[in-house]
């Protein structure tokens, strides 16, 4: 089995769809942890804010096959990926981190990880001392790092705002029961 991390965003209906995207993962997947939603700006295009999560799972699936999943879950969710490239997505389930995997054909790790402040905020939340398989930096450290460097999200105060989306609160705390219930607020420190 391997230590997979998803990042799930929709700025279109998007706390509909990332409900969806909870429910279509669950029954295929052994969800282990699921960040709060995280609310920020559009990145690479104009459009309404974003509502961004990560979500852990365990599967003994191959990435490549993994990543069909995906694709189909985006699918049914009316993702046309041709004509989301030039607008928002209804939904985008990206495969993150699948275990210590480096592969550049699969393209992991995903570059986004320590690139954009909406993938490593709720990843350093989930898995604060796990370290990326390429840099060796662990997600809070590279938060930290992030938060420093990153003079657009300090302006935006968007880092210090993490704000979570009160709708898709419930849907999150089903899949946080257990032992991975407890999670501090990393991104805010």
């Amino acid at each position: 089995m391997a230590d997979v991390f998803l990042g799930v965003g929709s700025n279109v209906d998007a706390e509909r769809h990332l409900e969806f995207a909870l429910t279509a993962l669950t029954p295929r997947f052994r969800v282990l942890a699921v960040s709060r939603a995280y609310r920020n700006p559009a990145v690479g295009h104009s459009g309404d804010d974003y509502l961004n999560l990560v979500v852990r799972i365990d599967t003994a699936l191959p990435p490549a096959d993994l990543q069909d999943v995906l694709r189909n879950i985006e699918q049914t969710a009316a993702r046309d990926r041709a004509a989301s490239r030039c607008g928002p997505p209804t939904l985008d389930i990206d495969l993150l981190l699948y275990g210590t995997l480096v592969d550049p054909m699969l393209k992991l790790p995903r570059v986004d990880v320590l690139r954009h402040a909406f993938v490593l905020c709720p990843l350093a939340e989930l898995a604060p001392d796990l370290r990326h398989p390429v840099s060796g930096q662990t997600m809070i450290g590279a938060w930290h790092q992030h938060r420093g460097a990153s003079s657009a999200w300090a302006g935006s105060g968007w880092f210090l705002n993490c704000s979570l989306a009160p709708s898709v609160r419930p849907v999150v705390a089903i899949a946080k029961e257990g032992p991975h219930a407890v999670v501090e607020d990393y991104c805010a420190r």
